[in-house]
């Protein structure tokens, strides 16, 4: 008689204790706040004179990666 009400206590112990786990799984979903951000570019737009550069940083990433922009000097013709 003992052995049939502990393996009793032990399956509802267990029963409450897997409900509450997806109960609270289902409550840590990460938020919209939470989620990674989109990528942007840093900079909307660029002006170059010729031979000069710019670089162009990105936001929105762990590493900012840079890109850089480079007008090629006027050959004479």
């Amino acid at each position: 008689m003992l052995k049939k009400t502990n393996k009793r206590i032990l399956s509802m112990t267990m029963a409450f204790v897997m409900a509450g786990s997806c109960v609270l799984g289902a409550l840590a979903e990460p938020t919209d706040s939470q989620a990674a951000k989109k990528p942007k570019l840093k900079t909307k737009s660029v002006s170059l004179f010729e031979g000069k550069k710019k670089t162009i940083q990105i936001t929105g990433k762990r590493k900012r990666p840079s890109i850089p922009l480079r007008l090629p000097t006027k050959r004479s013709r």
